[in-house]
């Protein structure tokens, strides 16, 4: 079953740009970009719609809005080819109900993707997935929603039931030792940062190739290009952190499935020597042996 997640993200000054096509790239087929299917307000700019957040702000709380507020924010998912435009934005529009964020830009991307090459003939593989724009104000206060870890969580999951696709796999804490818990949990933490690095690489690419294409010189879009410049250098400098934190994710599971092979060594030595010096105590053996057998279990399963 395909995996869905939604990454979401401070809204970039070239959304727009991107998500309606007003130019072209490399990795989209343009015979296919009428396929693609926007919704909401794009009449009225992002722009605008943050200077309003911005007179909300000051008449809700008294103050400017700080520089690093970010209430507009713009979420990716992935879809199946099946997937119709009234589907989709029947999920997006569930956010609101169940998570008080209000979608105000949708754009579905079916002309993305990449050309194979497979037995010497070139094949189309796409990259089917949609933007959606939130806006992240609460009107009461304000303020920017907060979402707490397992309200994250919890959006995550909404979208992949919702859309009928794969979820990553939630942690528990059942049955596992501390230490086997502590692997399951940097495994499920390393999947979801190499899912982030993938998305990192993706934005990468379409800010470099949107770059490319301006050119520094002689062109119209001078501030369009200074913004995609910063913007680059922003996106290397996340996907440096997130690779750096990748690799210590992968020490840390190194790590600690070296502490559970030693304690396993260690259990095992002490049960042979309990067998050998009381061997009458029969009820002790069978509950260590399960253990082990229990542990062994979860290993091979690669915890």
């Amino acid at each position: 079953m395909a995996k869905s997640s939604i990454n979401i993200q401070p809204v970039k000054a070239t959304s727009e740009t991107h998500n309606l096509r007003k130019r072209t790239y490399d990795y989209v087929r343009q015979d296919l970009t009428s396929k693609n299917y926007n919704w909401g307000g794009f009449d009225k700019p992002l722009s605008e719609v943050y200077k309003e957040q911005q007179i909300l702000y000051r008449e809700k709380v008294g103050q400017k809005m700080q520089k690093k507020a970010t209430p507009i924010r713009e979420g990716v998912f992935l879809f199946k080819e099946d997937h119709t435009d009234e589907e989709l934005l029947k999920v997006v529009k569930g956010v609101e109900q169940k998570f008080k964020i209000k979608a105000i830009q949708l754009s579905v991307h079916r002309d993305e993707g990449r050309w194979k090459n497979e037995n010497g003939e070139k094949k189309w593989t796409p990259n089917y997935h949609a933007h959606v724009v939130f806006d992240w104000q609460d009107k009461k206060t304000g303020k920017s929603i907060k979402l707490n870890r397992q309200d994250m969580s919890s959006l995550q999951t909404y979208f992949s039931e919702s859309l009928g696709m794969k979820r990553g796999i939630k942690s528990t804490k059942k049955h596992l030792g501390a230490l086997e818990y502590k692997i399951t949990q940097s495994r499920i933490e390393s999947e979801n940062w190499q899912m982030v690095i993938e998305d990192f690489k993706q934005e990468y690419k379409e800010t470099g190739d949107q770059l490319s294409q301006l050119g520094s010189e002689n062109h119209e879009e001078f501030k369009e290009y200074e913004l995609l410049k910063k913007e680059i250098a922003s996106k290397r400098e996340k996907l440096k952190l997130a690779e750096l934190t990748l690799k210590k994710i992968q020490n840390s599971i190194k790590i600690f499935k070296e502490k559970l092979n030693y304690n396993e060594r260690i259990k095992l030595k002490v049960y042979d020597k309990l067998k050998n010096s009381n061997p009458s105590n029969e009820a002790l053996f069978k509950k260590m042996e399960r253990e082990m057998v229990s542990s062994n279990r979860n290993q091979s399963k690669g915890i």
